[in-house]
């Protein structure tokens, strides 16, 4: 089962956010994106890319969405994409898989809780904050 994220960016014109499936907790999640993802320009290219199963230190390129859809063992797998980003839309060719806008910090929040997130990650002027999705 996994640990659900919302990850998001300020923007001017409010909150574009995206979904994270697995290992969404700040030991993972929150430590990749502090170390990986903490320019404004990077950031964005994670958002544009839409909902995602797996956040790694690399966007990477189009790739298999696992081993089980190439025919490569788990370590071969792992050994070619296992530094990359695997998305929903781009690795598996979902649709509907776009950013999220919200107004402000409550909506993006309530965005978090509808899908089942239990962290929210919100890059702002630069830097993380980070919280326990907990809507009152």
């Amino acid at each position: 089962m996994g640990t659900r994220a919302r990850i998001g960016v300020k923007t001017s014109e409010g909150i574009k956010s995206i979904y994270l499936h697995w290992d969404g907790y700040p030991s993972h999640a929150g430590t990749i994106l502090q170390e990986h993802y903490n320019d404004a320009d990077k950031v964005q290219q994670l958002i544009e890319m839409g909902d995602m199963s797996i956040l790694a230190p690399e966007i990477g390129v189009k790739h298999p969405f696992s081993s089980l859809d190439c025919g490569m063992t788990t370590k071969e797998y792992e050994d070619q994409f296992g530094n990359m980003c695997v998305f929903y839309g781009r690795d598996r060719g979902e649709t509907r898989t776009e950013a999220k806008d919200s107004v402000g910090e409550y909506s993006f929040k309530l965005v978090a809780d509808n899908c089942g997130a239990e962290y929210w990650y919100l890059f702002e002027n630069g830097n993380w904050k980070s919280g326990k999705v907990e809507v009152k």
